[in-house]
């Protein structure tokens, strides 16, 4: 890995961050388990996706590595989640 894949490395975790944190304010406003149903739908819709262009092996693959990134972010939004859950809240 060079220098340029290690910035760009970095950029894309940092999204990844910002997106999670997001997400986690919007499924705070929602019914409970939504962000379930979301993240499912959201997985059912990579598998159904086909990338014009590319053979299909590789629409194949970049459908199941879409999937993998959605699996990753809701990790991610998991393990945000809980960690919020478990800060004592901060009284003024």
């Amino acid at each position: 890995m060079n220098e340029k894949d290690i910035k760009n490395e970095a950029r894309i975790m940092a999204h990844e961050h910002v997106v999670c944190q997001l997400s986690l304010l919007l499924y705070r406003l929602l019914p409970p388990g939504s962000a379930s149903v979301m993240h499912q739908g959201t997985k059912a819709s990579a598998q159904r996706l086909t990338f014009p262009g590319l053979d299909p092996a590789l629409s194949d693959l970049f459908s199941a590595e879409l999937e993998l990134a959605f699996d990753r972010l809701a990790g991610m939004q998991n393990r945000l989640s809980e960690s919020a859950q478990s800060q004592p809240t901060k009284r003024s």
